[in-house]
């Protein structure tokens, strides 16, 4: 049963302006709505988690996935590149070495964070964060559905973005709340300046190429970082 939105503005903005890790949500995201799960969603539940939308390539190794970073760049997006964000490497090995370490610290710890699914506004469905959806993909099946592991959704396909609680997922502090919509509302962003229109990685495209990269490297994770 559909539950009466809640709406939520940015009102409270000027007491937290001392908060350095707070990133002001645009004017386009000032609202949003909190839903219960609905039917609504269950064509997104019966997905397996690793045919969502991927942000990232592991490697930029082929023509596609050149293009791919060079269109993420293109929208101001420059971390295409899984791990870069995290700054310069030594190199490639270096840097997927680090990142599957992480993701194997992920599955060894006794509890999955909830995946965010992003519905942009043009129908596309994103995993994110990357590392916590590869994780859930190791931890319970590569063939593993949204309804067998915790995930919620911001949903940008109405006119106020809707953030969709699911079990508990979401959890209902407004701080927190608006950080989710601005990190999923990047992907939206880019999207509307024509990120991914014509083109597609999925997350399954990310796991073949790590598992690739893996056995060609005879590399074994360990669980020697932390998870958050």
């Amino acid at each position: 049963m559909e539950t009466t939105p809640l709406l939520y503005g940015c009102n409270f903005l000027d007491k937290i302006s001392h908060d350095s890790d707070y990133v002001q949500c645009p004017d386009l995201y000032s609202t949003y709505e909190l839903h219960d799960f609905t039917n609504k969603y269950c064509n997104i539940t019966e997905m397996q988690l690793l045919d969502l939308e991927s942000k990232h390539v592991a490697l930029a190794d082929s023509k596609r996935k050149t293009e791919l970073i060079k269109l993420g760049e293109q929208v101001g997006y420059n971390y295409v590149l899984w791990g870069t964000h995290r700054g310069k490497w030594i190199n490639d090995d270096t840097r997927l070495r680090y990142e599957l370490d992480r993701v194997e610290s992920m599955v060894n710890y006794p509890s999955i964070r909830p995946i965010r699914i992003v519905i942009c506004s043009n129908g596309k469905v994103f995993a994110d964060n990357s590392h916590w959806a590869l994780a859930s993909a190791k931890k319970f099946g590569c063939d593993v559905k949204l309804k067998q592991i915790p995930f919620y959704i911001v949903d940008f396909t109405n006119p106020i973005p809707n953030i969709i609680n699911n079990n508990g997922s979401v959890i209902q502090n407004e701080i927190d709340i608006m950080r989710t919509i601005n990190a999923a509302g990047k992907i939206e962003q880019r999207v509307l300046n024509g990120w991914r229109i014509n083109d597609t990685y999925s997350m399954r495209d990310l796991h073949n190429e790590l598992q690739e990269w893996q056995i060609i490297k005879n590399f074994v994770p360990t669980n020697r970082y932390r998870h958050d």
